[in-house]
């Protein structure tokens, strides 16, 4: 029986591509770190869809994963971050996300938070946040509808 948890595990994923300014950092920590009240409904939302997360935010640029998983340890995140999404300098973010998930087939459903709008093909699957704001506990919740 655990071997066959196991298998569904490996295929069925949940992910989240997450950007950083203005999602979990905001003008209340100058965009220089995460914003502790964003981190709140982040936690929320991947121990509720028991999600991944992969990471879209132009801080990839230079960075290496394990700084971010060091990062967001802080707040019991960094074993949920496994990558980061490709970095072009010709296409999107929704462009770059698409390229991330043909090659990864195992993720069956995600979400984009972001506060840009860049992310065609992908709208349907975007959480807009605020700039000023950053992540909310309503966005949250509208996340987690788009995962049932």
């Amino acid at each position: 029986m655990t071997f066959l948890f196991f298998c569904y595990i490996l295929s069925h994923m949940n992910v989240i591509f997450l950007d950083f300014d203005g999602v979990v950092t905001t003008p209340r920590t100058s965009f220089m770190d995460l914003d502790p009240i964003c981190m709140i409904p982040l936690q929320r939302l991947v121990n509720t869809i028991q999600a991944s997360i992969v990471i879209s935010s132009s801080w990839r640029v230079g960075r290496q994963v394990e700084e971010f998983q060091t990062n967001l340890e802080r707040f019991g995140l960094g074993r949920s971050v496994i990558g980061m999404t490709p970095v072009t300098n010709s296409m999107s973010r929704g462009q770059e996300i698409r390229l991330w998930l043909e090659r990864h087939s195992e993720v069956t459903s995600f979400v984009i938070l972001d506060d840009a709008a860049d992310i065609e093909p992908f709208m349907d699957r975007l959480i807009q946040t605020s700039i000023q704001t950053g992540l909310t506990e309503e966005d949250v919740d509208r996340a987690i509808q788009l995962f049932q």
